[in-house]
């Protein structure tokens, strides 16, 4: 039996309404008969109820002793969410499956082994385990699209780096022995892109250059399908572009960092027609 997505279900709990009733009486109809899609709405309505409750501490100090280290305002440090009772709510009209504190979580397929966030930023990152597929899934929250889309989720306890898709979301395996042994305690960076070009793969018949909107200058050019890309900084003393990511309809998003020294990357395989995104 095919499942039904997760977002779809999340619709359906939460948006009813913007459904067409074809679709709700099929949903309703797969429900009846599957046990797993019921499981999963069960937990969403268990989640939301407890989201609607989370209240959390900004933690201003910590954010300003950070922010001394990051100067770029697209690296953003990530903390340990501590639940705070007494503290100001989380107002966040973004919907996905975040800092779910329920206490039927452990008889559930899906376990959250982490919440992270930055006060600052208003931010919430949230990594739980699929205990069917022993695999794990991010979801980075905020009301600001521009925080969430493909932004790279850095874990320096974890020799990974993560890319989210467009609604935040990214899925990933961990062997056993690199899983940390307290994941409540990680901490992370989210990098946001500073500038996003589209490009086809027609206009790289002849090197050119293309100025983004945050100053840098990006010289491309496309030789046996190998696009090699450097980035000049606006500034000298300014926040240096360190990775550029390849995203396209066709295939999936390629992360590449940039050479220390000559602010070059090369990258293979160039679809017809793609984005090109940078980040500190």
């Amino acid at each position: 039996m095919k499942h039904i997505e997760e977002e779809t279900l999340e619709q359906f709990i939460l948006h009813p309404e913007g459904m067409d009733a074809k679709t709700e009486q099929g949903l309703r109809a797969h429900l009846d008969h599957c046990p797993v899609c019921t499981r999963t709405v069960e937990f969403l309505r268990s989640f939301y109820a407890d989201l609607n409750t989370l209240r959390y501490v900004p933690g201003e100090r910590v954010d300003r002793f950070v922010r001394a280290l990051f100067q770029a305002p697209n690296i953003i440090p990530l903390h340990p969410f501590v639940y705070q009772p007494d503290a100001e709510p989380f107002d966040s009209g973004y919907t996905t499956i975040l800092a779910a504190m329920s206490v039927e979580t452990a008889r559930q397929r899906f376990e959250t082994v982490a919440t992270l966030f930055s006060g600052r930023e208003k931010i919430l990152v949230q990594v739980m385990h699929d205990r069917e597929s022993d695999s794990f899934k991010l979801y980075v929250q905020s009301d600001d699209p521009r925080k969430r889309s493909y932004s790279i989720v850095s874990l320096p306890e974890l020799p990974i780096e993560l890319v989210t898709d467009q609604r935040g979301h990214v899925s990933f395996s961990l062997r056993e022995d690199l899983r940390p042994k307290n994941w409540s305690s990680l901490n992370a960076v989210l990098h946001t892109p500073i500038a996003e070009v589209s490009l086809s793969e027609r206009e790289l018949h002849s090197p050119i250059e293309r100025r983004t909107e945050s100053g840098h200058v990006l010289s491309l050019s496309l030789v046996n399908g190998v696009l090699t890309v450097d980035v000049d900084s606006p500034e000298p003393r300014g926040p240096k572009v360190t990775r550029v990511l390849l995203s396209s309809e066709e295939t999936q998003s390629r992360l590449v960092m940039l050479h220390d020294e000559t602010n070059r990357c090369a990258i293979n395989d160039v679809p017809e027609m793609f984005v090109l995104r940078l980040y500190c």
